[in-house]
């Protein structure tokens, strides 16, 4: 299971017609301030990405209540209303936004290397601009 998967079967289900990525609906619209971007590849299991980020969040000592940026849940997913298709919310750079958070500079997250092959990290040229 990866994260195609789980936004085709998860993620578009549950937020299909709110216009509002995962992470709004479950903050009641409020936006908090990331302190970790999840830098990563769609095509690695869902399992491996956990255990990275666990990894990195215990290695860190940062708190999991900690505010963290992850594209699968911050961009509204489905495009099935105007002006919300993902080429639509990336002309608002929102990759760009949360890299330049201050906080996130201090406790970005490292890509998550992909261990099952299917992974595609430095072919999406955000996820080479989110390593910079």
């Amino acid at each position: 299971v990866n994260m195609y998967w789980a936004n085709e079967n998860l993620v578009c289900p549950w937020t299909k017609g709110t216009g509002c990525g995962v992470a709004m609906l479950m903050n009641k619209g409020k936006w908090n301030n990331p302190r970790v971007m999840l830098s990563h590849a769609w095509g690695e299991g869902l399992e491996e990405l956990w255990s990275a980020v666990t990894g990195f969040m215990d290695k860190k000592q940062i708190p999991f209540s900690t505010p963290i940026w992850f594209c699968l849940f911050a961009l509204y997913q489905p495009e099935d209303t105007p002006r919300t298709t993902i080429k639509d919310q990336l002309q608002l750079r929102p990759f760009q936004k949360v890299i330049e958070c201050p906080k996130v500079g201090t406790a970005k997250c490292p890509a998550v290397p992909d261990h099952t092959g299917q992974g595609e990290s430095y072919s999406r040229l955000w996820c080479v601009f989110e390593l910079s």
